[in-house]
């Protein structure tokens, strides 16, 4: 911890940083990251969440399960796709923000209604294509936000953001499970209760981080790649 603390010092005092940890504080990137942090706590750490669930409360073998993942992976490729033309009326900044809001509706949907196979999977796949756009617009933003010589250092704490969210997310939803097993081997239905809860809140919190960002950019299309200046 002291030579972490001490790289960090180094590195905000000299003028040519290895790692431009001034990023990580600049108003107009940060929600960024909380967006990417977010939404991925919450679509990558509850994948084990969905596996079990799938498996356990509906009854479907691996391999249903598999088969069922395929059409979510598409979606979730088709609303990134999307995201691109979709920003020339919105703006990425709101494509972001419609990705969170897919997630928390995707989340909270489940904590009342997940006893068939069909409504599980109708939710579950918002959820994706909340995870599809916030993926396809997310980096753009950032790319409209950065000078050029700042690209590669910028999403690389952009990626590193969704890392942490994505380990987060895996560590904190399996200590619910952990705390909410039956018979000490399978999770209770409170147990994905919780973690859906658990989501929900993440994914409010992205939204609030996306809306924050859209709205600091004014006119909808400012936020568009194509609209950062080459400053």
């Amino acid at each position: 911890m002291i030579l972490l603390a001490t790289w960090v010092i180094v590195e905000l005092r000299v003028d040519q940083p290895l790692a431009d940890l001034r990023f990580l504080f600049r108003p107009r990137l940060v929600p960024v990251y909380v967006v990417g942090a977010g939404v991925y706590f919450t679509a990558e750490g509850g994948q084990v969440a969905n596996s079990m669930f799938m498996g356990v409360e509906l009854g479907l073998s691996a391999s249903a399960i598999g088969l069922l993942l395929i059409p979510k992976i598409g979606l979730a490729v088709l609303t990134s796709a999307l995201s691109a033309p979709l920003s020339r009326v919105l703006g990425f900044s709101w494509i972001m923000a419609i990705g969170a809001a897919l997630e928390i509706v995707s989340a909270g949907g489940l904590i009342f209604f997940h006893g068939t196979v069909p409504q599980y999977l109708v939710f579950a796949m918002l959820g994706t294509a909340g995870l599809g756009f916030v993926a396809g617009s997310a980096r753009a933003v950032m790319v409209g936000e950065l000078r050029r010589h700042e690209m590669s250092m910028g999403q690389s704490v952009y990626q590193l953001s969704i890392v942490i969210g994505a380990a987060i997310g895996s560590a904190v939803l399996g200590a619910i499970f952990a705390a909410n097993l039956h018979d000490g081997t399978v999770p209770t239905e409170r147990g994905y209760t919780l973690v859906w809860i658990a989501q929900v809140s993440m994914g409010v919190i992205a939204l609030v981080a996306a809306l924050v960002h859209a709205t600091r950019s004014g006119n909808r299309a400012d936020d568009t790649p194509a609209a950062a200046s080459p400053r």
